[in-house]
């Protein structure tokens, strides 16, 4: 039995599968490895990114784990919005392990799978401020 394939929205030759697989189907059926950009990210990995192909010739960049993102809510995320690894492992892209998020939890997640350090006073000016936007929402 092959593992589901979830559509890219807006590129109808592309598909991701469960594990975070992304196939092409311009030809043929093939999945593909992304490219390496030059430098590296802050955690010290090469950063992968992919290149989709439009209709048109024209190409799309993004990387692996937003294109997975996509598929699986079947809209590109908002500038605003940021994909986060729910298990805190970066090179797991699978489906089941991203959601679309904020900075706010992004930053909590960071700092719960220790990737990043805070003191216990920018907690507390952070849960502060998030008080005062919520007073301020529920106006």
């Amino acid at each position: 039995m092959s593992e589901r394939e979830y559509p890219v929205p807006g590129f109808p030759n592309y598909t991701v599968t469960e594990n975070g697989d992304l196939i092409s189907y311009w030809k043929e059926r093939r999945i593909l490895t992304g490219c390496k950009v030059k430098g590296r990210r802050s955690s010290g990995r090469v950063d992968i990114r992919h290149d989709l192909r439009r209709g048109d010739g024209t190409f799309f960049r993004k990387r692996i784990y937003q294109i997975v993102a996509a598929a699986k809510y079947q809209r590109w995320p908002q500038p605003c919005e940021l994909v986060r690894h729910l298990d805190g492992n970066s090179d797991n892209n699978s489906i089941h392990n991203l959601e679309i998020g904020d900075s706010i939890n992004n930053a909590i997640d960071d700092y719960v799978y220790g990737s990043k350090t805070t003191t216990l006073e920018q907690v507390d000016l952070a849960i502060d401020r998030l008080m005062m936007l919520r007073e301020k929402m529920e106006q």
